[in-house]
């Protein structure tokens, strides 16, 4: 059964009210056209829910019944209609985040294209920084959130794992390891090599790799 919900909001108006009058009022409509809702709903359901004279309205006895069911369905309708335009609300707006070059560079575009097919409303504002400069501006709330190489410098917030890198060996093609697939860590010591500098982020987890290997570099 389709379920009339203009014709219950004009019965309730009408119990409310106690005319038709100041219940076309309170919906804004033309008498006329709240009499039609409820006529429409009557015929609909079969019974008469109102008493109608010349100088009074009262409800009938399955009216007085039914009148709070009425209320109920209404006040439900309208909670649910108010959940789903939270949860639209809850999917648009503007998002800030930090992160590091690297992953911006890397893995972010395809990511970006994505969100900005499924929220083409929303904008992405994107700061670039080392890595501890991406918690930084977490917690200075200039970031909702940031990306950035793992450290446990920071235990106010909280950190989750999304992806795991590998630290590549490059040299140039003819060197003696060019045709290598894989090298031994002893296979280093005394070898010149290029490292990441001080301030890089990739830096101190290469220190803790390497320090941990009995190899002098």
């Amino acid at each position: 059964m389709k379920i009339d919900v203009l014709g219950v909001q004009a019965f309730v108006a009408v119990a409310d009210c106690g005319s038709f009058t100041q219940g076309a009022s309170a919906l804004s409509i033309t008498p006329t056209a709240l009499t039609r809702r409820l006529q429409n709903l009557e015929g609909a359901l079969g019974v008469r829910l109102v008493e109608r004279t010349t100088r009074s309205v009262a409800l009938t006895v399955i009216g007085a019944d039914f009148l709070p069911r009425a209320r109920h369905l209404l006040a439900e309708m309208s909670m649910a209609l108010q959940e789903i335009r939270e949860s639209g609300r809850a999917l648009q707006g503007n998002v800030s985040m930090a992160c590091v070059p690297t992953v911006g560079v890397q893995y972010l575009p395809a990511v970006i294209q994505e969100y900005s097919r499924r929220f083409p409303a929303n904008r992405i504002k994107i700061l670039d920084h080392a890595s501890s400069g991406v918690a930084e501006a977490v917690l200075r709330r200039e970031a909702e959130f940031g990306i950035t190489i793992a450290e446990a410098r920071f235990p106010e917030l909280d950190m989750v794992p999304i992806l795991q890198d590998r630290f590549a060996l490059i040299c140039r093609a003819d060197h003696a390891w060019a045709r290598r697939r894989s090298l031994r860590w002893s296979q280093l010591e005394g070898q010149p090599l290029i490292v990441p500098g001080a301030g890089s982020s990739n830096r101190p987890l290469l220190d803790v790799a390497l320090g941990a290997l009995p190899v002098p570099l």
